[in-house]
């Protein structure tokens, strides 16, 4: 059903136009907006080298985002927010950071993790991200009658709460979706609390990150999404795209770590041709490649070897 905030309905309006029309606008705003975030990581990563590294983050981005563009999902555009939100982090542009993550909350429910991660490590982003959430919840209130709105609300909770637990019948392409296929069914418990767990986890490692860059802060969110999100699906792995730019880029570019950039490479790869690797659906060949990724972004906060500050 509709897994989104009502504010995603009233931001879509503009592309109710006739089909096509409609729907091809709305694709090529999503990809033109991901170009402009990995144009501006590149830039920010490698301004010197800024053309190669934008041509090797796109090859190892636009791949995995090929599907949620075909299917026109919400997942590209919350890709290219989250992505612009932390390079605004890195220079220290806190109303502009701001502002690009409430836009993906109210696009898209799942931007909740790194706007929380980003407001958890990054204080000065309390004060505008308040402001941002204040006039996201009002705005409701200037399309519609506040019975109607209130009613949306409500629904809109109970729906995501739900959302949130969709059974072992219903496995996602997460790390859960992994172990099931190789024949591990985890109850909800242990799901919940390895969920929590990791989120922790999360958190401290971001801390200790944040200190050096803030790219390491959002490759933490993103692998989060990717491993620990019980609804994810394959096309959602378009979050690690920009992560596995930027990682390659930087290891082959800037750190001569060719290997880095290498096993990144197969990564994306791997995510891309999933359906064609394995002859079908799949839940772990995505997560799998998703733990690859997250583990380069683990030694790489734990390493402190980042050349470049955020």
């Amino acid at each position: 059903g509709f897994l989104y905030f009502p504010q995603a309905a009233i931001l879509y309006a503009p592309f109710t136009l006739p089909t096509p029309l409609g729907d091809i606008l709305w694709r090529w705003v999503s990809l033109g907006a991901l170009a402009v975030s990995v144009w501006r990581l590149a830039e920010r990563v490698a301004p010197e080298k800024r053309a190669a590294a934008f041509s090797l983050a796109t090859c190892l981005a636009l791949g995995p985002a090929l599907a949620s563009a075909r299917n026109g999902q919400m997942n590209l555009l919350l890709t290219a927010l989250v992505t612009l939100a932390f390079i605004e982090i890195a220079d220290r542009r806190w109303r502009r950071a701001a502002c690009w993550l409430c836009l993906g909350a109210a696009l898209k429910p799942l931007m909740i993790v790194p706007m929380a991660l980003a407001a958890a490590v990054y204080r000065p982003l309390w004060r505008p991200l308040l402001g941002g959430v204040a006039v996201l919840f009002l705005l409701p209130f200037f399309t519609q009658h506040p019975s109607y709105v209130w009613q949306q609300y409500g629904e809109c909770l109970h729906k995501l709460f739900l959302a949130g637990n969709p059974g072992a019948e219903n496995p996602g392409s997460d790390l859960f979706g992994l172990l099931s296929s190789w024949g591990y069914v985890a109850p909800l418990t242990v799901q919940t609390l390895t969920r929590v767990a990791a989120a922790g986890a999360t958190l401290l490692l971001a801390m200790m990150a944040a200190r050096r860059t803030a790219f390491l802060v959002f490759a933490l969110a993103a692998c989060y999404l990717a491993l620990f999100n019980p609804r994810m699906e394959n096309n959602g792995f378009v979050l690690l795209g920009p992560v596995m730019g930027w990682l390659a880029a930087e290891s082959l570019l800037l750190d001569g770590r060719r290997a880095v950039a290498i096993v990144i490479a197969i990564a994306s790869l791997a995510i891309t041709f999933n359906y064609q690797i394995t002859g079908g659906h799949n839940f772990w060949l995505c997560p799998l490649m998703g733990a690859v990724v997250w583990l380069c972004v683990v030694a790489r906060s734990l390493a402190g070897t980042v050349n470049h500050q955020g």
